[in-house]
Order: structure tokens, then C-alpha cells, then sequence
């Protein structure tokens, strides 16, 4: 049983299908390379979204690539490689309001091309992706922040808000959450 759930827990969170049909190997900064090779190839993707714009009928995502953990979920670490800069065309509407700028984004979809656009005065070319599965986190909340910060436990030195008396309402009482430094 454990066994299973260590399984379920590095599996990817794009679907199995998609998953195996799926090339690793294309990067952004292969597309860019050769775009023209990697047409309709299949590809799983990530980062942090730069912007997003709505047109008429479809919306424009641009993503600057970082690495994907295990289970395909994009983490704040930049590519070993050389990175580059993406664009999910989604058709139709998505929200502004929920797919917004520092969020990181997980996309498997197709590759449709090259779009070149300008980054300041420089012309930059972006590998396009059509979305077939699209995954959004907030990298805040996604955060293990769950650990206690490193003053928790004896000596108690320091000012006030750093002694059991301030942070801790059983003190002096048994607490099982505390239990190591009692």
C-alpha cells in the first residue's frame, strides 16, 4: 500500500496518454533552433508567466521556461541549458484574473511554430504552443512553509517574541505540538 503511494506521488499531473506520447527532448530553445523540424511534436512545459493578453478569439500566454519536477509541476530553478521564452496560444478566453503575472504555468500541448516578437528593442523568437492539458500554481501556496523557524526550542535567548511565554498560550502546560522541548 505505501508502496503505491509513494507511486501516486511522483506521478505526473498531466495525463498518462499525453505523458507517452510526449517528447522530452524538444526544449523552447531547440524550437528556436529548429522550428520547422519540430512542428505538431508533442511537448510537456513549464515556468513562470511574464504577461497575458486577450484577443479576439484567443488568448496569448508568455512563459519564461524553468525546470519541471517529477511530477511535471514547474519549479524556480532555471534550466541547466540554454532557457528560452514561450507562448501558449489558447483559444478563446482565460482569465485574467486567475492566470496572472508570477504564477507558474504546466503545459502539454503541441508545437505550432515561431512568433517573433520584440523583448525591449530586441527581436526575439518564440516558440508557439497549442495547449491540449494547462496546469496553473501559485508558488506561494505551494511553498513548504510548514516547518517552525529555527528559535523554536531551548535557549530561549534573545527579546521577548522569541520566549515561550509570548508564542506558546500553554506555557508553562504540556503541549503535544511542542512536545520535543519540554
Amino acid at each position: 500500500m505505501s508502496f503505491l503511494l509513494l507511486l501516486s506521488g511522483c506521478a505526473s499531473i498531466v495525463s498518462k496518454n499525453f505523458v507517452e506520447s510526449a517528447n522530452r527532448e524538444v526544449s523552447p530553445a531547440l524550437v528556436q533552433a529548429q522550428a520547422d523540424e519540430h512542428i505538431g511534436k508533442k511537448v510537456i512545459w513549464g515556468g513562470v508567466i511574464i504577461s497575458i493578453k486577450n484577443l479576439q478569439d484567443t488568448t496569448v500566454i508568455e512563459v519564461f521556461q524553468t525546470e519541471l519536477s517529477s511530477s511535471d509541476r514547474p519549479t524556480l530553478n532555471v534550466p541547466s541549458g540554454p532557457g528560452a521564452r514561450f507562448l501558449i496560444e489558447s483559444p478563446g478566453y482565460l482569465d485574467t484574473m486567475i492566470y496572472k503575472k508570477d504564477m507558474g504555468i504546466t503545459v502539454g500541448g503541441v508545437i505550432k511554430g515561431i512568433k517573433k516578437k520584440k523583448i525591449g528593442e530586441m527581436e526575439y523568437s518564440y516558440p508557439v504552443v497549442k495547449p491540449i492539458e494547462l496546469f496553473l500554481y501559485d508558488f506561494i501556496s505551494t511553498a513548504d512553509d510548514h516547518y517552525p523557524p529555527p528559535f523554536w526550542g531551548p535557549p530561549y535567548w534573545g527579546p521577548p517574541y522569541m520566549t515561550p511565554a509570548y508564542w506558546d498560550p500553554y506555557w508553562p502546560y504540556y503541549n503535544p505540538y511542542y512536545w520535543p522541548y519540554y
